[in-house]
């Protein structure tokens, strides 16, 4: 199949967060869960993944992140999981799942498939996908064109060639990601006007519940969700 050339990059405006608390010195993970906004899942995705950790000056940073929105165009969003040993067919890729101690390769073939919840050729007119863990974007990809299709039980499920336009990795060792994204911004192959995207690295999309993958545009907007208490009421993933 031929790629799809000239897709419009979409375009993202930061969200205002109601009632987003500062940040405490504090490091129990019940305050990372407050400050952060996000369930006990999810807090042990990020850190079990390498991109958080709880130190204070890495909460506080990862509590500063804007949640978007998206304002025009359409993109591809994977809701993915921490890196794991692929019990599937490791002859084309090693591992399933996130994290910045991936290599380049290993990180795009982890996140260029198989996913299901989108129709695979609106995902390739919209041109890229975000890589998300947590509700924190750590990583961009540029979908080229449908690898195959390949039926797993009741779905349909895609695989993309892909290049990786920018991810977020551990560029100082010891310091997570996440306690500073622009210095942990690593831009593969980021074209003329791609920056936007790139920019998305470290910032939060609202978790979807439902397939981890799915079509994102202004139709089907990610509005912040209310922040949890530091005991109950926890909804981010």
């Amino acid at each position: 199949m031929s790629s799809v050339v000239g897709a419009a990059i979409p375009t993202f405006v930061p969200v205002t967060l109601p009632g987003k608390p500062t940040a405490s010195a504090r490091l129990s993970q019940a305050e990372a869960r407050r400050q952060l906004g996000v369930h006990q899942n999810a807090l042990s995705k990020l850190i079990d993944s390498g991109y958080l950790s709880l130190g204070e000056a890495c909460v506080e940073a990862a509590a500063r992140a804007d949640f978007m929105s998206i304002e025009s165009g359409r993109v591809v969003v994977i809701q993915t999981d921490v890196a794991t040993v692929s019990a599937e067919d490791p002859s084309w890729r090693p591992y399933v799942g996130d994290g910045p101690g991936l290599t380049d390769a290993e990180w795009l073939d982890a996140s260029r498939g198989d996913w299901h919840g989108f129709d695979p050729h609106q995902a390739l007119a919209a041109g890229y996908a975000l890589i998300t863990l947590g509700s924190y974007v750590t990583g961009v990809i540029r979908l080229l064109q449908l690898e195959l299709s390949r039926h797993d039980r009741y779905q349909i499920k895609h695989r993309f060639e892909a290049q990786i336009v920018a991810r977020l990795t551990e560029t100082t060792p010891g310091q997570p990601p996440l306690a500073d994204p622009e210095r942990s911004r690593h831009e593969v192959a980021c074209g003329p006007g791609e920056h936007t995207l790139a920019r998305l690295l470290g910032r939060r999309i609202r978790p979807k519940a439902g397939p981890q993958a799915y079509l994102w545009d202004p139709a089907r907007p990610a509005a912040p969700m209310p922040h949890p208490t530091a005991s109950a009421h926890e909804v981010a993933s």
